[in-house]
C-alpha cells in the first residue's frame, strides 16, 4: 500500500524533490520556531506581538515579491528548454538591478517618514520601522536567485541557503536580544540579516554555476504583463495567508499577544504543502498548451497538500493546550488562545490547497484564473474592516473567503469548455 503511494505520487519526480526541499525547509523551520521559542520566552508579550507583527508584514511583502522568483523560475526554465541557459545571467541582471532600486525607495520611505508607520502598528518608537527599512533592501534581492536556483531545480543549494539563512537569523537575533535588550527591533535585525545570508549564498552559487555559458545575443523574454498579474495575484494570496497577524494587531490590538502566540504555531500548517508546491512549480511551467501530465501533477500536488494540511490541523487542534507550555513556556495558556490556536490551524487549510492552485496558475500564465484570489481577498479585508470585532469573527472570514477563492480559481483551472483538448 505504502510503496503503491509511493509510486503513485513519484511518478513524475514530484515526491523525490519535493522531499529534498522538505528536509530543507523543515530544517530551517525547525531553526525558525527556535527562534520564535527564544523570542517568545525573552520579550514581553507585548513586545513579542509588536515582532510578530512586523514578521507578518515582511511576509506580506515578501510573498508578492515571490512574484519575481516565481517569474525568474518561470522563464529559467524556458531558457532551458530552448537551449538559452547562457543567456539566464542576463535575465537575473536585467531585473535584478530593477529590483534593487525599488527597495532602496521602500527603504528611504521608512527613513524619511517612519511615524505614520509607527503610528499603524500602534508603536511608542520609531526604531523598529528604521530597522525595518534596512532590511527592505535585502527582501526586494532574494526573489531574484531564489527563482534562478528553482528554474534550474537545484533544490538542494536551495535548501542549504534558507538552512544558513535560519541560523544566521536564530543566532544573530538571540545574542542582539540577549546582550543589548529585550526588544522587538533586535529579533527583527536578526531576522533580516539572515535574508542577506541567503541572498550572498545562493548569489555565490549561480556565479560559478552560470559561468562561462554561452548567451546567445536573441531577446529576453518578454516578462512585464506576466509580473504585473502575478503581483497582484500573489499580493492577495500573501494576505490570506498571514493578514490575520497584521489585522488584529490594527483592529484588536488589546488581544494581540495572545493571538501572535496561536498564529506562530497556526501557521505551520503550510509549511510540508509549500516544499510540495515548490517542487511542482517548474515542472508545470508551459508557455502554450496544458498537458494531461501537467494537470494529473496539479491533482497530485493538491491531494498531498491536503492530507498534510488536514494531518498538521489536526495535530495543533489535539495538542492546542500543550504546545503554547512547551514551546513558549506559558505556565497555563488562555482558552482564547487555546481555541485561538486550533482555528488558526483549520483555516489554513483551504489556503495551503489555494498555494497549489495560484502557483499551477501562474505556472500555465493563467492570471485570468488567477485573479479570484485578489478579488476574495478584497472582500475578506471589506469585511474584516466592516464586521470582524474579534479574533474568531476574523478567521471565519478567512476561512470562508479562503475557500470562496480555492474553489473558483480551482474550477476555472480545471473546467474545459466542450470541445476543448488537452495535449497528452
Amino acid at each position: 500500500m505504502i510503496k503503491a503511494l509511493v509510486r503513485f505520487f513519484n511518478a513524475d519526480g514530484l515526491l523525490k524533490d519535493s522531499s529534498v526541499l522538505f528536509v530543507g525547509m523543515a530544517i530551517a523551520q525547525v531553526i525558525n520556531l527556535l527562534f520564535q521559542m527564544y523570542m517568545g520566552r525573552r520579550l514581553l508579550p507585548g513586545e513579542f506581538a509588536l515582532l510578530v507583527s512586523l514578521l507578518g508584514l515582511l511576509n506580506v511583502l515578501t510573498f508578492p515579491l515571490g512574484v519575481f522568483s516565481s517569474a525568474i523560475t518561470r522563464y529559467s526554465s524556458l531558457l532551458i528548454k530552448s537551449d538559452r541557459a547562457g543567456d539566464i545571467p542576463r535575465l537575473l541582471f536585467f531585473w535584478g538591478k530593477r529590483l534593487v532600486v525599488v527597495g532602496l525607495v521602500f527603504s528611504l520611505l521608512c527613513f524619511s517618514a517612519p511615524g505614520p508607520i509607527a503610528l499603524f502598528l500602534h508603536l511608542d518608537r520609531v526604531a523598529p520601522v528604521y530597522i525595518f527599512g534596512f532590511i527592505l533592501t535585502g527582501l526586494f534581492c532574494r526573489p531574484v536567485v531564489n527563482g534562478a536556483l528553482l528554474g534550474l531545480q537545484r533544490f538542494d543549494i536551495w535548501c542549504w541557503g534558507t538552512v544558513i539563512g535560519a541560523l544566521v537569523r536564530l543566532i544573530v537575533g538571540a545574542y542582539l536580544v540577549a546582550a543589548i535588550s529585550p526588544f522587538a527591533g533586535w529579533g527583527l535585525l536578526g531576522h533580516g540579516l539572515g535574508f542577506y545570508a541567503t541572498f550572498f549564498f545562493a548569489a555565490a552559487f549561480l556565479v560559478v554555476a552560470l559561468k562561462g555559458a554561452a548567451t546567445t545575443g536573441e531577446p529576453l523574454p518578454a516578462m512585464n504583463h506576466y509580473l504585473a498579474g502575478s503581483f497582484v495575484i500573489m499580493f492577495g494570496y500573501s494576505i490570506l495567508m498571514t493578514g490575520d497577524v497584521i489585522l488584529v494587531k490594527h483592529l484588536m490590538p488589546d488581544v494581540a499577544g495572545d493571538f501572535a502566540f496561536a498564529a506562530t504555531l497556526g501557521h505551520l500548517v503550510l509549511f510540508a504543502p509549500q516544499s510540495l508546491v515548490g517542487a511542482m512549480f517548474p515542472k508545470v511551467v508551459a508557455d502554450g498548451n496544458e498537458t494531461s501530465k501537467q494537470r494529473m501533477l496539479l491533482l497530485k500536488t493538491l491531494l498531498a497538500s491536503f492530507i498534510f494540511a488536514v494531518a498538521s490541523a489536526v495535530v495543533f487542534s489535539v495538542f492546542a493546550r500543550i504546545l503554547p507550555r512547551l514551546l513558549f513556556e506559558i505556565p497555563e495558556p488562555s482558552d482564547e488562545l487555546v481555541r485561538w490556536l486550533r482555528q488558526v490551524s483549520w483555516a489554513m487549510v483551504p489556503v495551503a490547497l489555494l498555494s497549489s492552485i495560484m502557483r499551477y496558475a501562474l505556472a500555465q500564465h493563467r492570471l485570468a484564473a488567477g485573479s479570484m484570489i485578489p478579488l476574495s481577498t478584497i472582500g475578506f479585508i471589506g469585511c474584516a474592516f466592516g464586521w470582524a470585532e474579534t479574533p474568531d469573527g476574523l478567521l471565519g472570514l478567512l476561512s470562508l473567503f479562503s475557500s470562496v477563492a480555492l474553489l473558483l480559481t480551482g474550477g476555472l483551472l480545471l473546467w474545459k469548455p466542450k470541445g476543448a483538448v488537452v495535449v497528452e
